[in-house]
């Protein structure tokens, strides 16, 4: 498998894929409507700001560049439970921290965090358990 700087290229471009097509799931079809609600913006809120979109996929390979690249720091090998278990420890001491400061600082509903949260979560392990994979 091809590696830049010794990550698989392949296992970061599944796992990225993955990554972004939960937050597809989730913000599209799950949680549409309520996310809406609860982030207090309306279609109208949302004209013109398509180019946004554009920010998921780099969103998700940079998440998963970084997944990567601390496993490889890490050294040692792990299989696709082990990789998984690994993300959701990444994503609950970096990521989850700072999705909390919305709730705790800006006064949004804990219910909002909880979807932001939960999504994040998902992905990571999801992207973990196929970087493991790719090992």
């Amino acid at each position: 498998m091809p590696r830049v700087a010794g990550i698989n290229v392949v296992a970061v471009g599944v796992a990225a894929v993955a990554f972004y097509l939960v937050g597809v799931l989730w913000y599209a079809l799950l949680f549409q409507q309520i996310w809406m609600e609860l982030s207090r913006l309306t279609p109208a809120d949302t004209e013109g700001e398509g180019w946004k979109m554009a920010l998921g996929p780099i969103m998700a390979i940079v998440s998963v560049v970084a997944i990567a690249l601390v496993y490889k720091w890490k050294g040692g090998s792990f299989d696709v439970v082990q990789g998984a278990l690994k993300a959701v420890v990444l994503c609950a001491g970096f990521a989850l921290p700072v999705v909390a400061f919305g709730y705790v600082y800006a006064a949004e509903p804990f219910a909002l965090f909880l979807i932001d949260a939960s999504h994040l979560l998902v992905a990571y392990a999801l992207s973990g358990a196929i970087l493991g994979a790719f090992r």
